[in-house]
């Protein structure tokens, strides 16, 4: 779980496309290292789901980074 809570804890960067805004996780912002070990990591890609899910489960899990559509 604290595994879990850092990694939701790390900056998103925002993208804008043809698509419209879109969240990336990790934010290239981060530092070579740290970004490349949190891209290819197992946590990331097991919280990957967390990102598409419902805006309740998004505001129970990372509260801070649910926006109003």
């Amino acid at each position: 779980m604290l595994v879990a809570a850092l990694a939701l804890g790390l900056p998103l960067d925002v993208k804008v496309g043809t698509e419209g805004k879109r969240a990336v996780y990790p934010s290239a912002s981060l530092q070579p290292a740290l970004y490349r070990a949190v891209r290819d990591s197992v946590v990331q890609s097991s919280l990957r789901s967390v990102w598409g899910s419902s805006p309740a489960l998004k505001t129970l899990l990372i509260p801070d980074q649910t926006r109003a559509r």
